[in-house]
């Protein structure tokens, strides 16, 4: 499992990571750190779908589980890169949902599937 609440680094090449589930929570951290690089964070996102597809194509009996919190709600921030942050974070999120076999959302702890 990689945490963005813990800080860790995710893989270069998702391929590379051989295990039945895969599981990858604080996905709005990771976004958040894209904006730290050079490289547009809308490009970031995408490669980040990329690797998410390529780990399934090459491990179709595998999961890949992707947890985010949904940082949308609420008062608009007032800060300009606050405001990036969760646009980039809910088109990242629209495009896992996109591309994905399932989704859920918990609220309240109560799980609801919506795809």
């Amino acid at each position: 499992m990689y945490s963005g609440y813990n800080n860790d680094k995710l893989p270069g090449d998702f391929t590379e990571v051989k295990v039945d589930f895969f599981i990858i929570q604080g996905i709005e951290l990771y976004v958040k750190g894209f904006f730290k690089n050079e490289v547009s964070v809308r490009s970031q996102t995408e490669e980040f779908v990329l690797n998410c597809l390529n780990w399934q194509e090459a491990n179709p009996k595998g999961k890949l589980i992707l947890i985010g919190n949904d940082i949308s709600k609420g008062v608009v921030p007032v800060e300009k890169t606050d405001r990036e942050w969760r646009d980039m974070t809910g088109l990242m999120y629209q495009r896992l949902v996109q591309v994905s076999e399932r989704y859920d959302v918990i609220w309240y702890g109560i799980n609801k599937q919506l795809k």
